[in-house]
């Protein structure tokens, strides 16, 4: 079997466990009542050099969830993630982490300014921001993380995500019901990132952002924040780093063909060359094809070479050497007299289905809006034989 064929009927196969997933996972909330029992937090803004903060939370259901063998292994057992506690307890609003090793990822939001938009002037507002979070962190000093000082110290009243709560349900007050599920803080992936992945996992469709400047990631993430009909969007580059760390090939496959359908809008010198290519072989080839595509087929070759060039300069005063694979690899292709440029593939910003009843467009969206609310089921019918159902009203239907 060609291993195209392979990995399509591999891609198939998860496909095909994730929708038997939701699907198991809605009957039973029919009688359950319970359908969101997972919380993970995830950092969604920059802040300071290598840290990020603002950790917002997002809901899913752990039976979709499992799919994701990473997801699987760490709820289990034995873990500390996998003890069941009260996800409706929130932690400090303003965690933050000195370490977080994707430091160019545009899915964490930046400190925007509006009246001056050069990079001094973010940069200072980032370092103000982090400072105000963390007063006696020293900023961009390399420490190993410390889960005790990294976040600031709780009110009495709050639940930290790693504690248990061990206040018996029937002990409660009526209005203070505890939602017993898991709980989770990844520091290594953003909450856009995070969010998309939930939301593909759900449906198996996935939002990839355009290649752009500042202005149009403050606009996406604006624009996306309440939008529940609107897939979830997140950047191709920080998708595939996320499916290298998940191993999700398929996902993988998926951001790694709209990187090479959205070469033409980038600064393809810039993306070859950057940390994030270096360290992604797949990546580096087809950006490197790309650009030795552009150098075969323009008509003034210097126009192309010009900006590679300075890179050449920077790599020989040693301020790039990060670079020397993409060197390289540049070098042997334009060598190669035989060497053809292949057409790139052309795809969609949103890769969904292309088939979907009212029903499956309102169980989409009330899905996504659940990654945000924690809350799916929102009715309760009691059968003749005093038994009850739990279901979201209206999907596609209004009361009579």
């Amino acid at each position: 079997m060609a291993s195209g064929e392979q990995n399509c009927n591999q891609t198939d196969a998860r496909d095909q466990r994730s929708a038997h997933a939701l699907h198991q996972a809605l009957k039973d909330s029919l009688t359950s009542g319970t359908f969101i029992d997972t919380k993970i937090y995830a950092f969604s803004r920059r802040g300071g050099p290598g840290g990020a903060y603002d950790s917002r939370s997002l809901y899913m259901n752990s039976q979709v969830l499992a799919k994701v063998p990473h997801f699987d292994q760490m709820f289990s057992e034995g873990f500390t993630e996998g003890t069941v506690k009260d996800i409706r307890s929130t932690p400090p609003s303003k965690s933050t982490t000195a370490y977080y090793d994707y430091e160019s990822d545009s899915d964490l939001e930046a400190d925007f300014d509006d009246t001056d938009q050069n990079n001094d002037s973010q940069e200072d507002l980032s370092h103000e921001a982090y400072a105000e979070i963390m007063p006696n962190d020293s900023l961009g000093v390399n420490r190993f993380p410390d889960p005790e000082n990294d976040f600031p110290v709780p009110e009495p009243e709050a639940v930290q995500a790693h504690e248990v709560v061990t206040e018996a349900p029937e002990l409660m007050e009526e209005e203070k019901v505890l939602h017993l599920g898991k709980v989770a803080t990844i520091t290594n992936v953003a909450f856009s990132t995070i969010r998309a992945l939930f939301f593909y996992l759900y449906t198996g469709e996935i939002g990839f952002a355009p290649f752009g400047s500042d202005e149009n990631r403050k606009s996406r993430f604006s624009d996306q924040s309440e939008d529940y009909k609107k897939t979830p969007q997140c950047s191709p580059k920080s998708m595939y780093r996320l499916a290298e760390i998940y191993d999700i090939p398929e996902l993988r496959k998926l951001a790694l063909d709209n990187i090479r359908a959205n070469l033409l809008k980038c600064d393809i010198v810039e993306e070859m060359f950057s940390e994030f290519t270096s360290l992604r072989p797949e990546v580096l080839t087809a950006e490197v094809e790309y650009y030795a595509g552009l150098v075969r087929q323009s008509t003034d070759p210097e126009e192309i070479l010009g900006p590679l060039k300075e890179k050449i300069y920077l790599y020989a005063e040693g301020e790039i050497s990060h670079c020397s694979e993409a060197f390289a690899c540049l070098f042997r292709i334009l060598s190669d007299e035989g060497w053809v440029a292949q057409p790139g593939p052309s795809v969609s910003q949103v890769t969904e289905s292309t088939e979907g009843t009212s029903c499956w467009i309102s169980l989409k969206e009330a899905l996504n809006q659940s990654l945000i609310t924690g809350t799916f089921l929102d009715t309760q019918i009691r059968a003749s034989t005093g038994k009850s159902l739990s279901g979201r009203f209206p999907m596609s239907f209004s009361p009579g």
